[in-house]
């Protein structure tokens, strides 16, 4: 008999924020990520918004896992808020859970409450008897991933956030050859990330962004002031020009630069 198969968001459609999706196969829930969202200025008082997560404490028992797909809050952040009542194992890379456990710190929560399984970005393994794949993707955050969920109908593929980069650094690249392995399988349903999906052309990444701050580094001769960023790509860059500012500088004191 056939796997009975459900599957159903509790936020992230159609939203910023707050993605979290069920997975029901059988008697097993499988969660995939789930996150937090941000209230816009007519929320006044509240500092997350949450997904509703009635169904979850009412079949607790039967929640197996909660797979991760980065360490964004808008991935994560929710189960600060309702972990100790729906406990299940989280796997996520070791990027992922560590942000994870920052953000359960920031919101005053206990950051080991967790049964954490950190995987690889590109890895395969099993959870209740049901092969799970994880697939490196590039995104803003280091080891972000895809997910697919092994059925008898074929996999529940999730992308995650991505854009299309074949020139990042390793840590913010797509793993082609597990994507074409997984290609090769029979695949029942692709969830994908949506944003901008209307607009034609490309997403480029944001480090061709560089050029054109690198230069406010190198000249302004100012202070500069940067409000706190969880694109860890970003940061990575921002990094790089505080060290080319500052060799600049010294090359210049020095009389080997004007």
């Amino acid at each position: 008999m056939s796997d009975k198969i459900r599957i159903f968001a509790l936020g992230g459609l159609d939203e910023d924020g707050k993605n979290c999706t069920v997975v029901e196969i059988n008697d097993d829930i499988f969660v995939v990520d789930c996150g937090v969202r941000f209230p816009d200025r007519t929320m006044p008082g509240i500092d997350y918004i949450i997904p509703n997560y009635d169904y979850l404490l009412e079949n607790k028992d039967r929640i197996r896992a909660y797979f991760l797909t980065h360490g964004h809050d808008d991935q994560t952040g929710a189960l600060a808020f309702f972990y100790e009542q729906c406990p299940a194992p989280v796997y996520g890379s070791k990027v992922t859970l560590t942000m994870l456990q920052m953000f359960t710190h920031h919101v005053n929560r206990d950051e080991n409450m967790y049964d954490l399984h950190p995987v690889k970005p590109s890895s395969v393994f099993h959870v209740a008897g049901r092969k799970i794949t994880y697939f490196h993707t590039a995104h803003n955050i280091a080891d972000s991933s895809g997910i697919a969920i092994w059925t008898d109908l074929g996999n529940i593929v999730f992308t995650g956030d991505f854009v299309v980069e074949n020139a990042a650094l390793p840590a913010y690249l797509h793993d082609m050859n597990m994507i074409a392995k997984l290609a090769e399988e029979q695949t029942l349903v692709l969830l994908s990330d949506s944003v901008f999906s209307d607009r034609p052309g490309y997403t480029a990444p944001h480090y061709k962004l560089t050029p054109l701050v690198e230069e406010i580094f190198k000249f302004l001769g100012a202070r500069i002031f940067m409000k706190k960023e969880e694109h860890l790509t970003w940061m990575d860059a921002l990094l790089y020009f505080c060290v080319v500012a500052i060799s600049f500088q010294l090359c210049e004191d020095f009389g080997y630069a004007s």
